[in-house]
């Protein structure tokens, strides 16, 4: 979505200065960079804190020695190989290199990360590695947020601007197979990162629920368990609501649930929570007011603590 054709360049690489290191290419690379105007320096063993020369490496890996060694001394100014090939073959010249460029696939890309996305920090060192821009803030210039799961403030903002949401596996698959990929294949699902049980529903919907919770990303549980996100019921009142409250799990209607599927993304769960009033609460949390129909609805670890609850509560 970001990316436009570039006009031509005769002098790709004029004004620049290269430090060529030791690889199977060096002699195809150093023509290459000449040959579109670049200086190619002769003393490839010296490393020197320049921020004019730029160092052409083979590859990024923490294996790779030199590029270890470069970075550790503060020079951002590495490219690849790779790069050096994308840019003669897609006639651009070199950006300014501000952090090192291993490839140009995903430059002039604008993406945004949530706070818990898995392996931020290494999703975050890929993305620049290829050239993308990152920002903090959602905002409309994002061309993508990137997110574990669903449900985040930062999720409720892209979804309210259209702006996709993918899961980082996108972009290891990209810096793995080197070239770019569809990212429909790696939405987020409206209940990616979603556990959901529900109280009080029927065995038709309860079924329905279950069906639709795997088919859109989601891990549906009979019991009630502290993993759970969300509490689907209609009413405010049983067993499982009363824990799910003490626990600060969503407790929402069953309509955010079949909103969230029919509009394809796990919509804000503020306006489906289910309110309770101060005489329903009381009645709620007595540890008396339990029937047996209720603690079979609990995990084992949750119906013994009740029982205990019980066992201890005056008569």
């Amino acid at each position: 979505v970001w990316q436009e054709k570039s006009k031509p360049h005769m002098a790709l690489f004029a004004g620049k200065k290269f430090n060529v290191s030791s690889i199977a290419s060096n002699v195809e690379i150093r023509a290459l960079l000449k040959a579109h105007g670049g200086e190619v320096l002769n003393n490839e063993h010296e490393i020197v804190t320049d921020n004019s020369i730029c160092y052409v490496l083979d590859s990024f890996d923490s294996t790779n020695e030199l590029f270890n060694y470069i970075w550790s001394r503060g020079q951002c100014n590495i490219i690849s190989t790779k790069c050096v090939y994308e840019s003669v073959e897609t006639n651009k010249p070199l950006p300014e290199i501000q952090f090192p460029l291993f490839s140009r696939l995903l430059e002039g890309g604008i993406f945004s990360l949530c706070p818990t996305t898995n392996e931020k920090q290494y999703i975050e060192l890929l993305l620049k590695f290829m050239g993308a821009q990152i920002m903090e803030h959602v905002s409309e210039d994002v061309h993508f947020l990137l997110a574990s799961k669903a449900g985040s403030e930062q999720y409720q903002v892209a979804t309210s601007k259209s702006i996709p949401i993918v899961r980082p596996m996108w972009i290891k698959d990209i810096w793995r197979m080197e070239r770019v990929l569809s990212h429909v294949a790696y939405q987020v699902l409206p209940f990616s990162g979603c556990v959901i049980s529900v109280t009080g529903l029927s065995a038709s919907t309860r079924n329905e629920v279950l069906r639709l919770t795997k088919a859109y990303g989601g891990e549906y549980t009979p019991n009630l368990t502290k993993r759970c996100t969300h509490l689907l019921s209609r009413f405010p009142q049983g067993i499982k609501y009363r824990y799910a409250l003490e626990w600060g799990i969503h407790c929402v209607s069953i309509d955010w649930f079949f909103d969230s599927v029919n509009a394809h993304r796990c919509v804000d769960e503020t306006a489906y929570l289910l309110t309770l009033t101060e005489a329903s609460k009381k009645a709620l949390f007595s540890a008396t007011a339990t029937s047996s129909r209720d603690l079979s609805r609990l995990s084992p670890a949750l119906r013994k603590k009740h029982l205990m609850q019980l066992q201890n509560s005056p008569r």
